[in-house]
């Protein structure tokens, strides 16, 4: 597990963790419930769930 100091952050820093922390929760989410289409996640993520479905599969077609 990673830590992060936030007395010695930057606000990008800490932006791009809780935005990597979000998209972890979202491919647990997909690998919990393959049966729920991409796009249904948007209400769940927002718009920005299109992007990481983008990155999802970019990270399945890497491992094949």
């Amino acid at each position: 597990m990673k830590t992060i100091d936030i007395a010695n952050s930057t606000k990008e820093q800490l932006v791009q963790a809780v935005d990597e922390m979000v998209y972890q929760n979202y491919k647990y989410n997909r690998e919990r419930a393959p049966e729920i289409a991409a796009d249904r996640w948007v209400v769940v993520f927002g718009p920005d769930a299109l992007l990481m479905e983008l990155r999802l599969q970019r990270e399945y077609r890497s491992t094949k």
